[in-house]
Order: structure tokens, then sequence, then C-alpha cells
């Protein structure tokens, strides 16, 4: 299933339009922790408050992590059940 990771902040959007395949939604929880974690330690502070929205193909949201909530290895994802539809711009 193709996967959308899309970064978000109040008044800001950097939309994601070509995704990436992942086999099951953990692996695409495990991808969007990584580029968190990345975010968080490598470029400093520049994404604080910044969040990765991930929806499926079908603009269902599964989840959202907020950039800098992976720290020490503990992850703050919130599973969202409540489908959403991609805004289309």
């Amino acid at each position: 299933m193709r996967y959308f990771f899309d970064y978000t902040t109040k008044g800001h959007s950097l939309l994601d339009y070509g995704g990436e395949e992942f086999h099951n939604t953990a692996a695409a929880i495990e991808y969007a922790e990584t580029i968190a974690e990345h975010l968080t330690h490598n470029l400093t502070n520049q994404w604080a408050g910044w969040s990765i929205d991930v929806r499926n193909e079908d603009g269902e949201r599964h989840f959202l992590l907020q950039i800098g909530a992976v720290e020490n290895k503990q992850c703050n994802v919130r599973i969202l059940r409540r489908p959403t539809n991609r805004p289309e711009l």
C-alpha cells in the first residue's frame, strides 16, 4: 500500500504527492519515526512544532507523529481511526 508523509505545522504544510510503498502500516510508522528522529537530531530545532501526517492512497489518515517526540526511542504516535480526505490542490 502507498503511504504519504505530509509535514504540517500551524499555517504551513509540505505535502507529499509521491508517497512510498510499504507492506503494512507498521512499516510506514517505522519509516515516519526514522524521519522524525533524523529531523530532531540533525536540523537544530528547525522542525520544532512540526508533525508528520501519514495517510494512505485513499486519503485516510493513519497516524500523526510529532517531530521531536522520538527522542530516547520513545515515540508519541497517535493512531487515528476516523478517515479524513487529503485536501485537493
